[in-house]
């Protein structure tokens, strides 16, 4: 589809949590000055701050302006990372590259956009078509695997909740009432720039990953042409959804539905790097990528074993803050690393039900999943059905849900 995109251009904004020794959030203005001092050291550099959800602070955005090549990219990446570890040298901060902190979760995330492409209609038509692929971009990016208070059950919290909302699934196009909605997992960006933003990737902690991930979707987008359409119907929109949930969960073990089959998601994506021209570019395979997928491990499983040493969520932030300054470690712990099974996919209805406990709320199930409503009662139904939990209805409270307990029957 390159010659929907003119010029080919591509970039990031990366997120990254600064902190206090003690792993709170320093005051804004804080932040302000480091993003400052950033932009001084680098040209053309756009950094700055964002909002944490929440409303508990602030954090750094690292932004590499638009980039024709990978050529850029590397210089982009490195000039930011060796400026911004030269400035906190002298500084008080950690800087934590994660898709949550540790001990209180809060999405930050890793937005890559692909442009610049003008017609809003035919951007609308390459994401939807993009869709089914959002759940193999988390397997790969996932690099969150610490909640609030808890860790282990999903590789990506941080897409476990949708990113706080900040990354939810995509609505269907319809040419003749399409509105923009902001904070799809595809979402399209119509004001300075005129570009096609994935959302989905948990915020990186390589440099390295960081370069190689983001040539990879620039090149995966422009490969695409008009012949790769599709028109998502209710069959297909239930797959992502059901498949973005085994991203989240399983990372680069996870097995997704896939054209009528149960497939590795590591199968998917090395078909996904052949049909890449990557020369377009200037770069090349990501060969760090390809061997996470020999090894079926991601960066969350970095953060999973470092916890089984140390066995204290601060530990492992201020380990991975005091790597990150340092340089790049993560290439060497997938290269030592032995490879992780596929993992047998729990049954979606069999997770709803883990959820669901004394009248708990049809909007909480809801949010579980951000299942479309009628995919949603779907599910819900055949529970109830089976006898597994009750629904009642009141005027007050609405549709509330309890799980029925067989042993006390």
């Amino acid at each position: 589809m390159a010659e929907f995109f003119e010029p080919r251009t591509f970039g990031y904004e990366w997120e990254i949590m600064l902190l206090n020794r003690d792993l709170s959030v320093p005051e804004r203005a804080e932040i302000l000055e480091i993003a400052h001092e950033i932009r001084k050291s680098v040209t053309g550099s756009e950094s700055g701050f964002d909002f944490l959800t929440g409303g508990v602070g602030n954090m750094l955005e690292i932004r590499s302006g638009i980039l024709y090549s990978v050529g850029d990219l590397l210089r982009s990446t490195d000039s930011h990372l060796t400026n911004t570890r030269e400035i906190l040298k002298k500084k008080k901060f950690l800087l934590l590259p994660l898709g949550t902190h540790p001990g209180v979760g809060k999405a930050i995330g890793f937005h890559i956009h692909i442009g610049s492409i003008y017609d809003v209609k035919l951007s609308k038509k390459i994401a939807d078509s993009l869709i089914r692929y959002v759940p193999v971009f988390i397997s790969i990016a996932a690099n969150s695997p610490f909640g609030k208070g808890e860790y282990g059950r999903f590789k990506s919290y941080r897409m476990a909740s949708s990113a706080e909302l900040m990354s939810i699934p995509e609505n269907i196009y319809n040419d003749r009432l399409f509105h923009w909605q902001w904070g799809q997992d595809i979402t399209l960006t119509t004001d300075e720039h005129s570009t096609i933003e994935f959302r989905v990737n948990d915020s990186p902690l390589s440099e390295t990953f960081v370069n190689e991930y983001t040539s990879f979707v620039a090149a995966f987008v422009f490969s695409f042409k008009e012949e790769d359409f599709i028109e998502l119907n209710e069959e297909s929109y239930e797959e992502y959804i059901i498949n973005r949930w085994r991203a989240t969960k399983y990372g680069l073990q996870a097995i997704l539905k896939w054209e009528g089959n149960e497939v590795p998601v590591t199968e998917i994506i090395e078909g996904m790097i052949e049909r890449c021209d990557f020369k377009v570019i200037g770069g090349e395979k990501p060969s760090l990528i390809m061997e996470m997928l020999k090894k079926r491990r991601t960066q969350a499983d970095w953060q999973l074993d470092i916890m089984k040493k140390v066995n204290d969520f601060f530990q492992v932030a201020e380990n991975i803050s005091s790597l990150f300054l340092q340089g790049d470690y993560f290439p060497d712990y997938i290269e030592n690393s032995n490879a992780l099974p596929v993992a047998k996919p729990e049954a979606l209805e069999d997770f709803i039900l883990s959820r669901i406990g004394k009248e708990t709320q049809y909007r909480d199930i809801y949010q579980l999943l951000l299942m479309p409503y009628p995919l949603l009662d779907k599910y819900l139904d055949k529970l109830v059905l089976e006898g597994k939990v009750k629904v009642e209805m009141d005027p007050e409270k609405g549709k509330r849900y309890t799980k029925i307990d067989r042993k006390n029957q």
